[in-house]
């Protein structure tokens, strides 16, 4: 629902990244929003004050008025109050996120945006606007009839001390009119101890200074219970301004007390259990750790499941594993102590925090009763229920200094005990010596693979949608390991970057696929991808001139793939080293474009010769509107933009035929060729681009490489280090 007179609700966007603008209003627009785009904060506070859109989404870094002072003027204009603003940052440090909060922010996302729901978001944001509107309006119509109500009142003469009521007041005291109003001490005794400090302060303030206070408080009623009461006092003066008394009216609010007491204990606690929730027990694990780190304590977080409910939950329904989860959740309460926490996270997960702990082996005793306790058969619903618990435990502070990493810790250790057969306990040191020595084992074998030449790869074809043709060749990285086979580069590409070691391995990518496609006839273009690794390690300009001379391969033959993510902190070193691969003839391809770093100030401030639309966006072509809208708008852009467009991941005719309707370039994927070794390519024939992939040859896909065939004839090979 929008404003009244639009037909569709107005979206306001501001980021001085056309490319970021762009992309959101296809998304947005396809799904039914009017979206007015501005690019930069002072145009979008003059642009909220004349158009009042129904949602903002404000970029925060921007050059002339950053995001946080274009909301927090936005928030002070008329009807800005409680518009629904969206701030948009690429910092991710808590300042950051304070910040647009106390700025006036109603959420905040980070980047890369999720393309995908961001028209959701917007959409719930919306909605919520609207609800807190209808919450206002309501407020405002409640204040009106209070006003028109019967309320409470009363006068007090300073000098005198008589006291007058109103008989309303007598029904909120629960005394009899007969009784008579009471005397100052009498009336101030049914007040709860707990507030009358501020109830008495308030009257003396006001007597002495004059104006007006507002005050809540609770009285105890005769028959027993309480009720919340609403005090508005305000002076009685004379003719020279002086106060000779008092006059309040007094309201009955123990309602919306209680609905909002209900309404705080539902945001903090679940609602079958009564334990707190996930939120609440990040705050008292952010409070028992204050207080241990001031009291030099130490304290365990156990994390904990139970072994077998799925196949209670199914097989006797969910309203037996509810109770099952609430004879747990009692069990656990009953088994701390009441300056411990337990909470249930979710599903069948539940948490504890144990505090003022002397040593770990007060962990261990919990956690074995904790075992021991939750493996003795329950009695729910008719059924005797037999479940067993695995528990995780982590220590402040030798596996986590804040929450986070302890609850982490804590988490790591429970996917531990039950790799160990469940129905155990695990600390979490023994899960990360385990992992510790796992990369340091990798990372030694990765330096003898690459020392022993155990590396090969590859080859995907890219073929022209308009052709079928084959124009190139995207090598990929395999690791021929001894013992473990053909391994994939998810397994060691981090480690590597981590290390260094990508200097030397991405050199032998280069080198080798600059050979490979010397030899190639025809002669067709080689990719080879750039780790941003590469950049901060080594003189990647002269590593390319030295393989495209060893292997007497032309410039323009090579093609370097970098991805977005390189240039979300480009600098302009980064910028010149591209210049300088251009300038010696060589390709520049923007690999994964759209995934959330798109930049159009990088492709003007640098031409690439090709975009590469990364898989994700093509898995979900014809599934997905909003991924259709993405994907033709790349397309369009890179047409207008003279670039090359290659659809990766392409495994089906549908998405094939998508991108063929909207004049994309060049496909890979397995719906026209798996990658395949070298020699492969050599002993096989081509895959048929009209009649697509052979199941037989998807299967083989990542199999092991084949021994060269002999003989100088190649196939044109293009060799992406998409590693």
């Amino acid at each position: 629902m929008s404003r009244p007179g639009r037909e569709q609700p107005l979206v306001l966007v501001a980021d001085d990244d056309q490319m970021i603008r762009f992309l959101t209003r296809e998304v947005l627009e396809q799904a039914g929003f009017a979206v007015e785009e501005v690019d930069d904060g002072r145009p979008a506070v003059a642009a909220f004050a004349r158009l009042r859109p129904d949602v903002v989404l404000l970029d925060v870094m921007m050059k002339e008025m950053h995001g946080f002072d274009a909301c927090a003027a936005m928030r002070a204009l008329p009807g800005g109050t409680n518009a629904p603003i969206l701030m948009i940052t690429g910092l991710e440090d808590v300042d950051s996120i304070n910040r647009a909060y106390e700025a006036g922010a109603t959420d905040f996302v980070t980047k890369p945006l999720n393309w995908t729901i961001l028209a959701h978001r917007v959409r719930y944001m919306l909605r919520a606007s609207r609800a807190v509107q209808e919450v206002e309006v309501q407020k405002l119509r409640l204040a009106e009839a209070q006003r028109l109500a019967h309320l409470g009142s009363w006068q007090w003469e300073l000098e005198s001390g008589r006291i007058d009521w109103s008989a309303e007041m007598f029904r909120l005291y629960g005394r009899g009119v007969g009784e008579g109003a009471p005397d100052r001490q009498s009336w101030l005794a049914r007040v709860n101890p707990e507030d009358l400090e501020e109830l008495d302060c308030a009257c003396a303030r006001v007597a002495a200074e004059g104006g007006d206070a507002a005050v809540d408080y609770r009285i105890r009623l005769p028959g027993g219970g309480e009720r919340f009461l609403h005090e508005h006092i305000a002076a009685l003066a004379d003719e020279h301004g002086q106060a000779i008394g008092l006059r309040g009216t007094t309201q009955d609010v123990t309602e919306r007390k209680l609905a909002e007491a209900r309404i705080h204990y539902l945001a903090h606690h679940d609602g079958l259990t009564g334990l707190p929730n996930r939120g609440m027990f990040h705050e008292q694990l952010s409070q028992a750790l204050a207080r241990a780190t001031r009291d030099g304590m130490m304290l365990a977080v156990l994390f904990l499941d139970l072994d077998r409910f799925k196949e209670v939950n199914d097989g006797l329904g969910h309203a037996v594993g509810d109770l099952l989860l609430q004879a747990v959740a009692e069990r656990l309460q009953g088994s701390v102590r009441e300056v411990d926490a337990v909470a249930r996270l979710g599903g069948d997960e539940f948490a504890l925090v144990q505090t003022s702990m002397g040593h770990p082996a007060a962990a261990e005793t919990l956690a074995r009763r904790l075992v021991e306790i939750l493996a003795v058969p329950v009695e729910v619903g008719g059924h005797q229920v037999t479940v067993a618990t695995s528990v995780g435990i982590a220590l402040f502070p030798a596996d986590g200094a804040d929450a986070a990493q302890l609850l982490k810790s804590a988490d790591l250790a429970l996917y531990r005990a039950k790799a160990d057969g469940r129905g155990t306990f695990r600390f979490f040191e023994e899960g990360m010596n385990r992992a510790v020595h796992a990369r340091l084992q990798l990372e030694q074998e990765l330096r003898r693979g690459i020392a022993q030449g155990e590396f090969v790869l590859h080859y995907q074809p890219q073929h022209d949608l308009a052709t079928k043709e084959i124009r190139s060749y995207e090598a990929l990285l395999r690791w021929q390991h001894p013992r473990h086979g053909l391994v994939g580069p998810d397994t060691f590409i981090t480690v590597a970057e981590e290390t260094g070691l990508i200097e030397p391995l991405g050199r032998w990518v280069m080198q080798q696929a600059c050979r490979d496609a010397a030899r190639w006839l025809p002669p067709l273009k080689v990719s080879v991808n750039l780790s941003p690794a590469q950049f901060r390690s080594g003189d990647i300009v002269a590593m390319v001139a030295e393989a495209l001379e060893a292997a007497d391969l032309e410039p323009d033959r090579l093609e370097l793939e970098i991805t977005e993510s390189l240039l979300l902190n480009h600098t302009e070193t980064t910028l010149s080293t591209l210049s300088r691969l251009k300038a010696m003839g060589v390709r520049i391809a923007m690999d994964d474009f759209g995934t959330g770093y798109s930049s159009l100030a990088y492709l003007w401030q640098f031409p690439f010769d090709k975009l590469k639309i990364d898989r994700s966006f093509i898995g979900n072509l014809n599934v997905d509107r909003n991924v259709d809208a993405i994907v033709a708008a790349i397309i369009g852009l890179g047409h207008s933009l003279g670039m090359t467009v290659t659809a990766e991941g392409v495994e089906v005719e549908e998405q094939a035929k998508f991108l063929e309707s909207h004049a994309c370039h060049e496909i890979q994927g397995f719906l026209y060729g798996t990658p395949a070794p070298y020699a492969g390519l050599l002993a096989g024939p081509r895959p048929d681009p009209k009649r697509g992939l052979d199941p037989h040859e998807a299967r083989h896909e990542g199999a092991a490489l084949r021994p060269e065939a002999g003989g100088d004839a190649r196939l044109p090979v293009a060799a992406s280090g998409r590693w």
